[in-house]
C-alpha cells in the first residue's frame, strides 16, 4: 500500500469514490507534504 509513504498522492478525483471514513483515514495516515488536491484537470465536482 502507498498510504504513509513519501510519495505524492492526488486525492481530488478519488474523493467521489471513497466513503468519508476511508477518505479521513487515508488523509490522516499520509504525510501532509505529499498530498495534492486539484493538481490535474477538474474531472468531477469537488
Amino acid at each position: 500500500m502507498f498510504i504513509g509513504k513519501e510519495i505524492l498522492m492526488e486525492i481530488s478525483f478519488a474523493l467521489s469514490y471513497l466513503s468519508p471514513e476511508q477518505a479521513v483515514r487515508m488523509l490522516n495516515e499520509h504525510p501532509a507534504d505529499y498530498l495534492l488536491f486539484g493538481s490535474d484537470s477538474p474531472w468531477d465536482n469537488q
